[in-house]
């Protein structure tokens, strides 16, 4: 049986109306992220994306992970993702972020003993609720693979509650690895009442928290690099939402279209130990508007380039390779 069948079977066992959409405009979000973090070596489709009525979660999307050649498309290399997408509006990026990290008692294949939520905001909240710890530890009795990270799409107006760790293997794929993979077709593990449970209360959170106006956590000059080989003075202001590059042509960028951010600092010499004295190169690059990847190259003083990494990773804790 086709796993998106048997995902609308199981929702309709569970008392849930679930409606499948066809090429609905948030359908392809998490085939779109994994691609943007990933190297292309995976091929990502959506098999069925559904409309649901439970708690705040609305949409529920079925991702399937599939090698590209010229890896064998064998059961052993096979993932299922599950999303869960809560409709949000005017909600700062920086706010939803949390992944889920569990501690066992050993480091390979031990039970799981505790559970932290790491990000901003949305993760205080989150390791607060001592009731839906309890519930997610006992949901990880009985799948310990299981992992959840929730990350906000401010250009489509949602956040995603992305399952992993939800492909369950025959027996032989198990015990051979990858050895007898081709004959352990890989099923989808499907969500538990307690799993749907834990779901819908970390959706009640992310809906709890409040917009709030940006708050701005560095301001310095810099000297901007332009493609005609030029430098140009400017000024970098980073908040919780958004970097701004001040100067003829003034620039805003969202953070959670940022790509990546690389900061290096450049000695004069060998003996140089004043901040005042060195500077930081920055090298970024992000997609506009129109989804198009643009990149940014300015100078900073070292001290100024310290204080821009720590702005940029208490505000976008997640997704950035720094």
């Amino acid at each position: 049986m086709n796993e998106a069948v048997k995902l609308s079977a199981h929702l309709q066992a569970l008392g849930m109306q679930a409606e499948k959409l066809l090429n609905h405009r948030l359908q392809n979000i998490g085939c779109e992220k994994r691609w943007l973090w990933k190297a292309r070596t995976e091929s990502l489709e959506s098999l069925g994306f559904f409309q649901v009525k439970v708690t705040d979660i609305v949409f529920i999307n079925l991702i399937r992970e599939v090698p590209l050649p010229p890896i064998p498309r064998s059961g052993g290399y096979i993932n299922y993702y599950v999303e869960y997408l809560v409709p949000l509006k005017d909600m700062p990026s920086s706010l939803c972020w949390a992944t889920l990290e569990s501690k066992r008692e050993r480091r390979f294949r031990g039970e799981v003993v505790d559970i932290k939520w790491q990000g901003g905001t949305l993760a205080d909240k989150l390791n607060g609720d001592l009731d839906l710890k309890q519930s997610l530890l006992m949901e990880l009795q009985m799948n310990s693979q299981l992992g959840i990270e929730i990350a906000p799409e401010p250009a489509y107006q949602c956040a995603r509650i992305e399952t992993s760790g939800v492909t369950e293997r025959g027996w032989l794929g198990r015990l051979g690895g990858l050895l007898f993979s081709w004959l352990s077709r890989p099923v989808l593990r499907l969500p538990s009442v307690n799993l749907f449970n834990c779901l819908g209360r970390i959706a009640e959170h992310v809906t709890e928290i409040k917009s709030r106006p940006e708050r701005t956590l560095l301001k310095a000059k810099i000297e901007l690099n332009l493609h005609s080989k030029r430098t140009e003075a400017g000024e970098c202001q980073v908040t919780d939402q958004n970097l701004f590059i001040e100067s003829k042509e003034s620039v805003k960028i969202p953070l959670h279209r940022i790509e990546n951010c690389d900061i290096r600092d450049n000695w004069l010499n060998d003996m140089a130990v004043d901040y005042s004295i060195a500077n930081s190169t920055v090298k970024a690059k992000y997609l506009d508007e129109s989804g198009r990847s643009r990149a940014l190259k300015f100078e900073m003083s070292m001290g100024d380039a310290a204080s821009l990494r720590e702005a940029l990773l208490h505000s976008y804790p997640l997704g950035i390779s720094r």
